[in-house]
């Protein structure tokens, strides 16, 4: 996810060299700060800003599966963690709806309509 338009950025790499994470950040004009981050490759979090997305982020999307199990569980990890919710639609959710504190699974029909 990228904010519009692009402000300054953090970019990072993690220790494999091979996972890419951009942070995008900007205020609008009731002095509003929003931002977005976009992450690619395999150990995307390994990277040292994980912990701090994990914190001040709110929506996740286009994930593998591996690595929305990985999310659940990785915010199930963090001190004081959040009740975790994870909504899917297919056979790829479902270790992550497992693991998940809360899990929304959707059917066909209630994913087209979403």
């Amino acid at each position: 996810v990228h904010t519009a338009p692009p402000a300054p950025a953090a970019h990072q790499h993690s220790p494999a060299e091979d996972t890419f994470l951009r942070m995008d950040t900007q205020t609008d004009r009731l002095g509003e700060h929003s931002g977005g981050v976009s992450a690619d490759g395999e150990e995307w979090y390994e990277i040292p800003l994980f912990e701090y997305v994990l914190r001040n982020s709110t929506v996740f999307a286009r994930m593998s599966p591996d690595d929305k199990e990985q999310l659940v569980y990785s915010l199930q990890s963090l001190p004081h963690h959040p009740l975790v919710a994870m909504c899917g639609d297919g056979a790829n959710d479902c270790a992550a709806l497992k693991g998940a504190d809360i899990g929304v699974a959707l059917s066909d029909e209630e994913a087209s309509i979403a």
